[in-house]
């Protein structure tokens, strides 16, 4: 009897210390740290690289693209000055940058959603006033609107293709659903430079510094939502 109680108690012991090491080896593997993939997003360790666009003259005011082989950057690239020749859009294609064929205006602003997808902002000038411009690539070409009632456009963001904002001088904004333009209240006749959301709800627009008798003030005024009333 002594050496059954024996046998038994050494196969309770036997049982838990092999249930433990399936635990802990369970354990370890389910904590094992993966190799990261790819290039460190969080690092920044970049090397950053100059490139020179354009002659004299030329202005860049914006950039966006889909990935590092897509790239473009918007203003107002003087690419001859004899004969002269201009454009408003350069594209990086991952090895250098080539002009596109784009002479509507002068552009400040550019986002996207897709490479198919990409919306521009700027100015047009009209009987010696400048108007605003946008403009929609949709993967074949640049589809361009000017409105010849409102001024110069600064930026544009957007959720989607069907839900865009583009701010602009005189505290301007337009809101596009899809079909059409419509121009929004800001509450504010200073120019908005900048515009960026979260959401639909939740858009924030920052104006031009002002000063004020030599004391300077940036203002931020959150748009909030932009969707037309009801």
């Amino acid at each position: 009897m002594r050496i059954k109680g024996l046998r038994i108690d050494f196969l309770i012991r036997l049982r838990i210390f092999l249930l433990t090491l399936v635990i802990i080896l369970s354990s370890s593997a389910c904590h094992k740290s993966k190799e990261p993939s790819g290039s460190d997003t969080t690092s920044h360790s970049f090397v950053w690289t100059a490139d020179t666009i354009g002659t004299y003259f030329s202005s860049l005011r914006d950039v966006w693209g889909t990935d590092v082989n897509n790239v473009y950057a918007v203003g107002y690239i003087v690419l001859s000055d004899s004969p002269y020749t201009y454009t408003a859009i350069m594209h990086w294609d991952g090895t250098q940058w080539t002009s596109s064929n784009y002479q509507d205006g002068t552009l400040d602003g550019i986002y996207g959603f897709s490479a198919n997808d990409i919306w521009v902002v700027g100015e047009v000038p009209l009987a010696g006033s400048p108007y605003e411009l946008i403009s929609h690539w949709d993967g074949r070409k640049w589809n361009s609107t000017e409105f010849n009632q409102y001024g110069p456009l600064t930026k544009i963001w957007g959720t989607n293709s069907s839900s865009v904002n583009a701010v602009g001088l005189g505290g301007l904004i337009l809101y596009y659903d899809g079909h059409s333009w419509n121009q929004q209240q800001s509450g504010t006749s200073l120019d908005l430079r900048s515009v960026w959301g979260i959401d639909d709800s939740h858009v924030y627009a920052v104006v031009t510094r002002i000063t004020v008798m030599g004391s300077c003030f940036n203002q931020m005024a959150s748009l909030g939502k932009l969707l037309p009333s009801e």
